[in-house]
């Protein structure tokens, strides 16, 4: 999870390689300048690793909130298609079935509506 605090971090570090570039420009001294430049490149490693780590924060909060609003949602239009691909091959066979292929066609576009208003939903956040 993303804190406030992971943020607050970055901006942390940003800040200071900024005061870290203005100290190098500055410098007359070769040892302070090295030294700088060393605390600027370990900096520098730290905030890409965060970087890293926050971007993959997103990629699982993004994974978790898709599979956990969908997993049922999913099995079911999974369902719905298996049943309607099986009633389509029986109404091949038999006629009787046409009542109950039309419900289950009724189910299945309400779901699938459903399912587009959640994919509109995740898309706009």
């Amino acid at each position: 999870m993303i804190t406030l605090n992971d943020l607050n971090l970055l901006f942390t570090l940003l800040g200071g390689l900024k005061n870290l570039n203005q100290r190098i420009s500055n410098s007359k001294n070769t040892n302070i300048l090295n030294s700088l430049i060393k605390q600027r490149k370990e900096t520098i490693q730290i905030f890409n690793t965060e970087i890293k780590r926050l971007i993959q924060e997103v990629e699982i909060m993004k994974q978790n909130y898709t599979n956990n609003l969908t997993t049922a949602q999913l099995k079911q239009v999974h369902n719905y298609g298996r049943r309607l691909s099986e009633l389509e091959r029986a109404m091949n066979e038999d006629s009787s079935l046409f009542a109950y292929q039309k419900q289950v066609q009724q189910e299945w576009n309400k779901l699938y509506h459903e399912y587009q208003i959640y994919l509109d939903t995740i898309s706009n956040q």
